[in-house]
């Protein structure tokens, strides 16, 4: 429904667009170089952007979102995510976030 949803809205156009409404350019590449990710690949393969794209582009298991129902005793909010950006960008392999990102690197866990 979601996913229904955005593609109703915005068909073929990025959505990433400054405030005037123009599409950012390397939106998409330039939010990538700035993730633990990435940063950890350019180190473990300076010099070798083939490498870092192909570890990026490699596909994983995540875990985009869990929720729990707060009391009604507590009605802040309804719903409370337990998620970060960075949990969404980041994969998820084993428990913890240190391994998580030496599994992730193929390194020793």
């Amino acid at each position: 429904m979601v996913q229904r949803n955005f593609n109703n809205h915005w068909g073929r156009e990025n959505p990433w667009r400054d405030k005037t409404g123009q599409e950012i350019p390397h939106f998409i590449e330039d939010l990538a170089k700035r993730t633990a990710a990435y940063k950890q690949l350019e180190l473990k393969f300076p010099d070798q952007p083939d490498s870092i794209t192909y570890y990026l582009n490699k596909p994983y298991r995540l875990k985009v979102l869990t929720a729990i129902k707060v009391p009604a005793t507590q009605q802040s909010a309804q719903w409370t995510p337990f998620v970060t950006w960075n949990a969404l960008c980041t994969p998820v392999r084993g428990h913890g976030a240190a391994n998580r990102t030496r599994k992730s690197l193929g390194g020793r866990h």
